[in-house]
């Protein structure tokens, strides 16, 4: 619905079917359609560095997804990056706030807390998250 007001983008139900919806639409974001439609992907070297970059981009006002497709180990799950005061101590220890949809709904949770109820083992967690910034 983020998407939907602001004009932007994004594949989302009745296109695709709720069952591995995250998971089409962080394939989506990667293909050429996702990067004609303006979204870029976050790479930074350590999760740390993709936290401060997604914080940062989020409060200059660009819309920031965060998400991690379904794995053998891992459930899909897709949220939004939304601004903060949070400091960098906190920021790297419990990743960006977000908007999230999901078991429980929350206008802003801590990355860790809201991917951690869909997923067991922090490390990988950490190693398949993939940040998006809508750049257009």
């Amino acid at each position: 619905a983020v998407c939907k007001n602001a004009n932007i983008k994004m594949i989302g139900t009745p296109e695709y079917k709720q069952y591995n919806l995250s998971t089409n639409q962080i394939k989506w974001l990667e293909s050429e359609k996702g990067k004609e439609a303006g979204w870029v992907e976050i790479k930074e070297d350590k999760i740390e560095n993709k936290y401060r970059q997604a914080h940062k981009m989020a409060n200059q006002g660009k819309l920031v997804i965060v998400g991690m497709k379904a794995t053998s180990k891992t459930y899909g799950h897709i949220a939004i990056v939304r601004p903060s005061d949070k400091i960098d101590y906190f920021l790297v220890r419990e990743g960006p706030q977000l908007i999230t949809s999901s078991h429980i709904n929350s206008y802003s949770v801590s990355l860790k807390e809201d991917f951690m109820l869909h997923n067991k083992e922090i490390k990988e967690l950490e190693n398949n998250l993939q940040f998006f910034v809508h750049e257009f």
